[in-house]
């Protein structure tokens, strides 16, 4: 996120499957809720015009 600043929801997923799957394959609950959590920490935000974008704050 950090060099693209705005990503899709499906791009975003992708992103973190693919990384993450060369240490363990990742649950897409999991993925949603940690997406979730970085928005209530505000490293996230969903765009107001677009839900399913998402840009990075921190």
């Amino acid at each position: 996120m950090k060099s693209r600043k705005v990503l899709g929801h499906q791009q975003l997923v992708l992103e973190c499957v693919e990384q993450l799957g060369r240490m363990f394959k990742p649950d897409f609950k999991a993925i949603k809720k940690r997406i979730e959590d970085l928005i209530t920490r505000d490293y996230l935000e969903r765009d107001k015009g677009n839900p399913n974008l998402f840009r990075y704050l921190a």
